[in-house]
């Protein structure tokens, strides 16, 4: 399986972050996608000491997670809590071409479509040799895509069409 080559820098700490602990599901908790974790610490407390109250002992999916930002992709202003996006490698797309996909989840309405997430995606994942695929899960929960892949092209847009709008997804991406 074939991963994008994205520049990184070393690991992170998510510190105060705690976008995924909202936005994703954790099936050991029985937390549904979309609402707060009971162990997610309020931001003031957070700032302080990490987001998570029961970091040490969280459970298998929390530890396995990692979004782009905290593996060293793009900087500081990236981080989920201040872009309002969270940029995760997207594995259900990989198989479909040999090649990985990102996935942006959009927190907030428009996030996705910001100039700096939108220089980010044009940079790290469409410029990729052999080309890139995005997809976008939009804060109102519509799906749109953008490939410099042409073999996933077809694909995607097979699997995303049925969800929400197939096509370019902010036009900013397409800029060179």
């Amino acid at each position: 399986m074939k991963r994008l080559k994205l520049h990184r820098a070393d690991r992170r700490s998510c510190g105060a972050c705690t976008e995924c602990c909202e936005h994703l599901g954790v099936d050991e908790l029985e937390k549904p996608a979309g609402q707060e974790c009971a162990h997610q610490r309020p931001p003031a407390e957070a700032k302080r000491h990490g987001g998570c109250a029961i970091y040490e002992t969280r459970p298998g999916s929390c530890r396995s997670y990692a979004c782009l930002w905290a593996l060293g992709i793009g900087d500081h202003a990236d981080r989920p809590d201040k872009s309002h996006v969270i940029l995760e490698q997207e594995r259900t797309f990989t198989d479909l071409w040999g090649k990985s996909a990102v996935l942006i989840r959009e927190l907030r309405p428009g996030a996705a479509g910001w100039a700096p997430v939108a220089k980010l995606v044009r940079e790290e994942v469409l410029a990729a040799p052999g080309g890139g695929t995005v997809i976008v899960k939009r804060a109102d929960g519509s799906m749109g895509f953008k490939t410099t892949n042409a073999a996933a092209r077809g694909r995607v847009q097979g699997l995303v069409g049925p969800l929400g709008e197939t096509g370019e997804v902010r036009a900013e991406w397409a800029k060179s």
